[in-house]
């Protein structure tokens, strides 16, 4: 395996499309909001993993809950019932005035919307509730809308 950044680009170039932008740093390890370079430096991870690793990087707590859960099941559809899923809506409404929790997945989307989906959903969502219960003036709306 490669150990250097200049292999692992040249590598990167030679077996992957070039879909993303990529910052000049190859990671090698994370921990917490800290991620580690080939080289031991540290960087703090302010994207948080495009936001899939808000809680942090290899947190043993995290590992311990998402390995229990793993002998149990990994993924089941929103086409079944699930206990766990309505513990969460539980625990999610008990720190809202929402009524019921809209539960999706990315799959469910219709074909023309764009891979933001979910984020874009939970804004426009949170706008419709804004949008009733305060008045125009002094509202503001942040998110990537595209229609």
């Amino acid at each position: 395996m490669s150990n250097t950044f200049d292999e692992i680009q040249k590598r990167e170039n030679a077996l992957l499309c070039n879909t993303y932008g990529r910052y000049p740093l190859a990671v090698s390890k994370a921990k917490d909001c800290t991620l580690f370079d080939l080289d031991g430096d540290e960087y703090l991870d302010f994207l948080a993993g495009i936001a899939v690793c808000s809680l942090g990087h290899s947190r043993d707590d995290i590992a311990d809950v998402m390995a229990e859960q793993a002998r149990k099941m990994v993924h089941v559809s929103n086409l079944f019932y699930q206990e766990p899923q309505l513990d969460l809506a539980e625990k999610l409404l008990s720190t809202c005035a929402a009524g019921k929790v809209f539960s999706a997945t990315p799959a469910q989307r219709p074909m023309r919307e764009p891979s933001s989906w979910p984020a874009d959903t939970c804004a426009k969502f949170a706008m419709k509730i804004v949008t009733k219960s305060l008045p125009l003036k002094g509202r503001f709306m942040a998110g990537h809308f595209p229609h």
